[in-house]
């Protein structure tokens, strides 16, 4: 810098500086700007985003349903009352051209079921859409060219009127040798020979004890299926609740949006019924549990009533509305109360009360 006699910087020089200055700031100033305003810009997009998925879930059209078939992690289609396909993921269109087809040539559901392996089950299905209620289950088997005998359950059921949703759940070895044994179901009588019974009154009797057995059976594998359904659909309902759309919102909107949520699902109601349901069922191994532990809170004799069940970590966290993590530490605690342990299962111990 340029010094005056007295030692001084001459008034050009400081000139010069503060101009130079002045141009750091502006520079700046600009800089800030555009910043700030590329910050209020992306405010304003998530702010226009969330108002949005607010005003959906607040007026929900007719289509909505559709849409969430793509959050599904199965094979899924909606179809009308005649069969027809409304809409289906990119799941289920995979499956469609696995099995040899072409989506296009898919337009009734009811084709997919001159395949099926399984006698019956397209009466079954015709006899659903008449009624238009309730679900149907059923094993889906067919041969593909490539993986040989593939098995799917099918889970159908109401979810509108007029509307339907099908899941296909593919099985493995395992799983098809549960689903064809009675493990986890009532109790039954052994069947006994017809040449031992003397009278035909008391033959009657036992007919009636086996048909009576096998309806309770019927009845209890159907509550088992409605539970799994009942899952899946909580299921969901966390992985939208978890969204960044949801997750990102303002405390106040994701309380209204988890309630509208839950009322559409129709959550809680089916919860309790469910839950009912199973009360009724396994009524006398509560009233034994009560008996022999009276120490248990609700909570905690709901919790095996669910175990004797014999329902999975999910549908446990489903019934009980709360997180697998959470079904975990209920269960280390009610291994506390029996004093069980190490080498000893809860299931097994809660099976043999």
């Amino acid at each position: 810098m340029k010094l005056m006699e007295n030692g001084k910087p001459s008034y050009e020089e400081i000139e010069k500086e503060l101009n130079d200055y002045k141009e750091l700031l502006w520079q700046l100033s600009d800089e800030y700007k555009l910043n700030m305003g590329n910050a209020e810009k992306k405010i304003e997009e998530k702010q226009a985003k969330i108002e949005e998925l607010h005003n959906k879930l607040s007026n929900p059209v007719e289509d909505e349903p559709v849409d969430n078939l793509y959050r599904l992690g199965l094979p899924a289609c909606i179809f009308d009352s005649k069969g027809q396909l409304i809409s289906h993921n990119n799941k289920f269109k995979f499956l469609v051209e696995l099995l040899a087809f072409e989506i296009e040539e898919i337009n009734n559901i009811s084709i997919l079921f001159k395949i099926n392996k399984v006698k019956g089950f397209s009466e079954k299905f015709e006899n659903y859409l008449k009624r238009e209620e309730g679900l149907l289950q059923g094993l889906f088997r067919v041969e593909n060219p490539f993986k040989g005998i593939i098995n799917l359950v099918l889970r159908i059921y109401n979810i509108e009127e007029g509307k339907h949703l099908a899941l296909f759940i593919e099985l493995n070895k395992n799983e098809l040798i549960d689903l064809n044994s009675e493990k986890n179901l009532p109790e039954t009588k052994p069947v006994i020979n017809d040449d031992s019974v003397e009278k035909p009154a008391e033959k009657l009797v036992i007919v009636q004890e086996q048909r009576k057995t096998e309806s309770v059976n019927e009845e209890f594998g159907a509550l088992k299926t409605e539970i799994a359904i009942f899952s899946d659909k909580f299921e969901l309902f966390d992985e939208i609740m978890k969204s960044q759309e949801i997750s990102g919102a303002k405390m106040e909107n994701a309380k209204e949006i988890s309630l509208f949520l839950k009322k559409l699902f129709n959550l809680d109601i089916t919860r309790n019924k469910l839950i009912d349901r199973l009360n009724y069922s396994l009524k006398n191994f509560l009233s034994g549990l009560h008996q022999k532990f009276p120490d248990l809170t609700p909570n905690e004799e709901k919790h095996c009533l669910l175990i004797k069940a014999g329902l999975s970590y999910k549908e446990i966290a489903a019934l009980m509305d709360i997180s697998i993590n959470g079904v975990k530490i209920a269960r280390n605690r009610l291994r506390k109360k029996f004093d069980l342990e190490n080498e000893t299962k809860t299931s097994d111990f809660i099976d043999s009360l």
